[in-house]
């Protein structure tokens, strides 16, 4: 009986993944979906290049000096590599213990969630990606700001419920933390489902309430009422909403993550530079790139 049942749903499933697979034409929206989340990974991969690699001290200055105003000490501090190039071994052993942690890998993990996800039309379990990718976002800079807790929690073995570190807490640090401040005061606009929100710090809220009836359940509009492989079906409606929720993350996670990280992306080449904020259109990106000052 087990048996048959489960080669039934094997059937199923194989008929499932060939259908949405088969066409030799990508469907654009697939394409589309993948290249929505190639700046993040850009980022990612150029903050774990060596090369990259950050003096605290130097950051802290020219954090000082862009504050300041001063762009010509900003500039010649950014371009100034003399304790890289003598100590580049020392400070990327204990760059890569301080900042890499698997919240920071796993959001790479969680974007190929969703793209797969996306492509077996399981429009579901792409929110429950965007809200993983939120959640990992939230602890990466968290943690990188609060080491102390990262090791009472990763090294030795206390939860994050007994220490009340909530996902509320991340997200009410986040909105005081200093390096967001110059992305904060962009009033840039957003709507998710028929709700406005200005500028970033509103856009993460929305996104995480949006996407909190879907990991939940709490609403039937957001269940997938699957009863076989074969029920998963492309429906353009919910393909469309997925596709401007993930713009609309990749546009935030790129921010924060450049103002988190601004030492190094300054670092970046213009190419580098140009992959990276592509999400930000229009004057977006102008606006973007003169707040933070790269």
């Amino acid at each position: 009986m087990i048996n048959a049942m489960y080669d039934k749903y094997l059937r199923e499933l194989r008929i499932s993944v060939a259908r949405s697979l088969r066409s030799s034409v990508p469907n654009p929206q697939n394409v589309e979906c993948f290249e929505i989340f190639t700046p993040l990974w850009t980022l990612i991969y150029g903050l774990q290049n060596e090369e990259n690699t950050p003096n605290p001290t130097k950051q802290l200055l020219m954090s000082h000096l862009r504050e300041s105003g001063d762009l010509s000490g900003f500039l010649s501090v950014c371009r100034d590599r003399s304790i890289e190039n003598s100590y580049g071994p020392q400070l990327r052993a204990a760059h890569s213990a301080m900042t890499f942690n698997s919240y920071f890998d796993e959001l790479v993990s969680d974007s190929l969630q969703f793209i797969n996800a996306f492509h077996f039309y399981n429009y579901r379990s792409c929110m429950i990606s965007v809200r993983c990718i939120l959640e990992n976002l939230y602890r990466h800079l968290y943690y990188l700001d609060n080491r102390e807790y990262f090791i009472r929690v990763h090294e030795l073995g206390e939860s994050e419920h007994d220490l009340k570190l909530t996902p509320a807490l991340f997200r009410t640090y986040l909105e005081g933390a200093s390096y967001l401040k110059s992305v904060n005061s962009l009033k840039w606009s957003y709507v998710i489902s028929g709700k406005n929100f200005t500028g970033l710090q509103k856009l993460n809220q929305g996104l995480y309430s949006k996407t909190s009836s879907y990991v939940h359940g709490s609403l039937p509009s957001t269940l997938n009422r699957l009863e076989s492989n074969l029920d998963l079906v492309y429906d353009p409606s919910k393909a469309d909403e997925v596709i401007k929720m993930a713009e609309m993350l990749i546009e935030m996670c790129v921010a924060f993550l450049c103002c988190a990280h601004l030492g190094q992306f300054s670092g970046f080449n213009e190419t580098e530079k140009r992959l990276v904020l592509a999400p930000f259109k229009g004057t977006k990106r102008p606006n973007f790139r003169n707040a933070i000052r790269v």
